[in-house]
């Protein structure tokens, strides 16, 4: 399988409620994500990608071609009332809100809003698959090998072959702009039957804190 990693342009959002600020000059354009439930503590900025491939190949000698994409806007806080991301082994729980953009190809959106907590490479099992991909991947903009792995409850749509977990790299070229910390996270899966396709989800999360 030929497995594919888009990233996507800087698209970040302002403020949410009684926010933490984000560095002004970078966000001072971007629309607003409104009507907040209560209050949250936003430190994390970014954007994400949802890929659907099509198999044009065969079962025995696939070719995934791209088939369309939701392209999101993504915030992140942290939440003492809330962790949906099931991690007793995490050192860092983060709640993700996504906002569909206009540039997004698919006909149907991300329906729920994942928590994904930051867990350390040695915390996973040396022999399973998932060890050996993050272990042997580096994506384009990655800053070097994995640096840890991020637990998710998010699930693509439908049957596929998933595992909830995303490799995770520090970014390569960062904004620059009063971000502590920049990471880029990526993982891909097959539909539920080969000729059917393949997918990647992908995220670039970036800190205040």
């Amino acid at each position: 399988m030929r497995t594919f990693f888009t990233l996507l342009t800087v698209c970040l959002l302002t403020s949410l409620g009684a926010c933490r600020y984000a560095p002004q000059d970078y966000v001072e354009s971007r629309p607003e994500l409104e009507d907040s439930v209560r209050d949250l503590d936003i430190y994390v900025y970014g954007e994400g990608a949802v890929n659907y491939f099509v198999n044009v190949g065969s079962s025995d000698d696939p070719d995934y071609q791209l088939e369309c994409q939701v392209l999101v806007d993504v915030v992140g806080w942290f939440d003492e009332e809330f962790d949906g991301s099931g991690c007793s082994r995490c050192s860092e729980i983060i709640n993700l809100g996504f906002t569909r953009t206009d540039e997004s190809t698919c006909d149907f959106g991300i329906e729920s809003t994942p928590a994904v907590g930051i867990a350390s490479l040695d915390t996973l099992d040396p022999d399973s698959w998932f060890y050996e991909w993050v272990q042997g991947t580096e994506p384009e903009g990655a800053a070097g090998p994995a640096i840890g792995y991020l637990s998710t409850n998010w699930n693509p749509a439908g049957y596929a072959d998933w595992s909830p977990r995303m490799g995770l790299w520090e970014k390569e070229d960062t904004t620059g702009i009063d971000f502590v910390r920049e990471y880029m996270a990526v993982y891909p899966w097959l539909l539920s039957h080969p000729d059917r396709g393949a997918g990647t989800w992908s995220v670039d999360l970036r800190f205040t804190r």
